[in-house]
């Protein structure tokens, strides 16, 4: 299984990465995003008093 990539077009590259760290990476930046998200929302259910 191949675990990093590079990419190439002609004489240029882009620089190798690690696709699982990438994944990782992503993830934890999609929980954070969405626990910041949910938070600033109001509470539903609730009356205003």
């Amino acid at each position: 299984m191949v675990d990093f990539l590079y990419f190439h077009v002609g004489r240029y590259g882009w620089p190798a990465f690690n696709l699982a760290d990438s994944a990782i990476t992503l993830g934890v930046g999609i929980m954070l995003w969405s626990q910041l998200r949910d938070a600033r929302q109001p509470p539903t259910g609730e009356k205003p008093s």
